[in-house]
């Protein structure tokens, strides 16, 4: 996992900004954080810890396990985190140690944090005794809302001495999850693929019932989220939802070529949505010259990738510009479509 922990004193503080991270197979913590003190002395902006993806527990016996966890905390934003605690510890009780699981967790020595736009799950149902966010006090949060709370259990937040079940997610801070805050399977496709899941997307139950937050344009893949695009909320957790979205991700070969030689060109095709899609469209231009058009024709499920060799090879010059794309009709964003390479004789 992570380990962070301020080197500076309250009077000299830092910002810190922790995101875009992907953690997977972490032991005890998938990230541990301490001694965040108030930015520039005045707690604006927030120390930001966002778009980050923890998952994949190896953590076994009775440990007690954290997704993200905050001590001596302040002015932290914590936004558009997805978090899976899926391992199956025992905690012995919800409250003494060694307790259940946690996705999030502040301790009581941390204020004025604010908490939004994730999905926090515990995906194991072996796991007793787990909740998936606990907070040292009502002090700890400012600001906490629109947030997704999956559970095992009927404990979805703990905050201070008190346990709110499922009937309190949506009860506005401090008597619940925060307003606009949901409790559901965020059904992820892969204990190492926390997307959205497809039959998620099918029931619009996990989009578009976030907040908008400025300092959050993009998520973890850099796929911007629902303002840049023109509505006005964008998806919980790291991932924003997109259902039509594939583009040539990388160039796999050639690497380097020979003046005058011909070679196959393979290039990477992702889909970056969550729908399955077939028959797509595929390009490359070489130094100018006549676009060759091509078509993938079978099924590319959400979230995944396939190589794709093209049928017409190429010869080409001894420095070239080689431009990849593709062309589906009625995509969502059209910025990933392609990958452009300049591509040159091996150096002996």
């Amino acid at each position: 996992g992570v380990f962070y922990q301020q080197q500076t004193n309250s009077s000299y503080p830092l910002f810190c900004d922790i995101s875009g991270n992907t953690v997977f197979n972490a032991g005890q913590f998938g990230m541990r954080l301490e001694n965040f003190y108030n930015p520039y002395g005045g707690g604006i902006p927030y120390h930001r810890v966002s778009n980050n993806m923890i998952g994949k527990f190896r953590t076994t016996g009775t440990a007690q396990t954290f997704g993200l966890y905050f001590s001596s905390s302040y002015y932290v934003a914590v936004y558009h985190n997805t978090i899976n605690v899926d391992n199956a510890t025992t905690g012995t009780t919800l409250t003494v140690s060694p307790a259940g699981n946690r996705a999030l967790y502040f301790s009581q020595i941390s204020s004025n944090d604010s908490v939004a736009n994730n999905i926090f799950a515990i995906g194991n149902a072996s796991a007793t005794n787990a909740i998936p966010v606990q907070f040292g006090s009502t002090t700890t949060v400012v600001n906490v809302n629109n947030n997704y709370y999956n559970a095992n259990n009927t404990n979805l937040i703990r905050i201070g001495s008190t346990n709110y079940l499922a009937a309190s997610v949506a009860t506005a801070w401090p008597s619940g999850g925060g307003t606009g805050s949901k409790n559901i399977n965020p059904q992820f496709p892969s204990s190492t693929d926390l997307h959205i899941g497809a039959a998620v997307a099918a029931t619009a139950l996990n989009v578009n019932l976030g907040s908008t937050i400025s300092a959050c344009p993009y998520d973890i893949d850099n796929q911007p989220r629902n303002p840049i695009q023109g509505t006005t909320t964008p998806d919980m957790g790291a991932d924003e939802k997109t259902t039509t979205n594939v583009g040539i991700s990388t160039v796999v070969s050639p690497a380097t070529v020979t003046a005058g030689g011909t070679y196959s060109i393979t290039v990477r095709i992702r889909n970056y949505g969550s729908d399955a899609v077939s028959n797509i469209p595929v390009r490359y231009n070489l130094n100018g010259g006549t676009t060759v058009l091509e078509t993938y024709a079978p099924t590319l499920n959400g979230n995944d990738s396939v190589n794709y060799t093209f049928t017409t090879t190429a010869t080409f010059a001894g420095c070239n510009a080689l431009k990849t794309w593709t062309a589906l009709a009625g995509e969502s964003y059209l910025p990933n479509d392609s990958t452009n390479v300049n591509i040159g004789g091996s150096i002996i």
